[in-house]
């Protein structure tokens, strides 16, 4: 095992892809919390990478749709990419640093990442994302933003786990 010497834990370069798969596998339950509370909720499934798409282009609904989807993704592997280099920061057990980096990213999202979408893409200018909402409820109110919740707290505990067990499992 190649370990870091100042931190002893496994380097990045020995850890290969195992934020990859982690954050693949955090993604998919992510999107089963997303279709299942959506179909509880009454809103369709695909809404959410349409509200999402929508922060970033003004043209049709497929384009919409699938922005919506190339980012939310790309989100989740970015998440994934950068878990390795922070958790050693967040408290144990790793349950724990999962449900912090969930809550972190969650909340990171909604103050930051959807008003900055929007603002670069003039959709504040135009009056466009006063649909949108604070807290991005408008996409199912209130339900949507405790299923975003929700989805963000199973993608950071899926992520914790995964990677840590990947990781001893690489490394033992």
């Amino acid at each position: 095992m190649i370990k870091d010497e100042a931190t002893n834990e496994p380097s990045v370069a020995a850890a290969g892809l195992t934020w990859l798969w982690s954050g693949l596998i955090a993604w998919l339950g992510l999107l089963g919390v997303v279709y299942l509370l959506s179909s509880l909720m009454g809103l369709p499934p695909a809404g959410l990478s349409f509200f999402v798409g929508d922060a970033v282009t003004g043209s049709s609904a497929a384009a919409k749709l699938w922005a919506g989807r190339a980012l939310l993704l790309g989100f989740a592997l970015l998440w994934a990419a950068l878990y390795p280099r922070v958790r050693s920061a967040l408290p144990r057990p790793e349950w724990t640093r999962g449900l912090l980096y969930g809550l972190a990213i969650w909340a990171f999202s909604l103050f930051l990442l959807i008003p900055l979408a929007a603002w670069l893409n003039g959709t504040l200018a135009a009056g466009r994302f006063q649909w949108m909402r604070l807290l991005g409820t408008g996409y199912g109110g209130y339900e949507g933003l405790a299923m975003s919740l929700a989805a963000h707290i199973v993608y950071g505990l899926l992520l914790a786990t995964v990677y840590n067990r990947s990781r001893a499992a690489s490394w033992t």
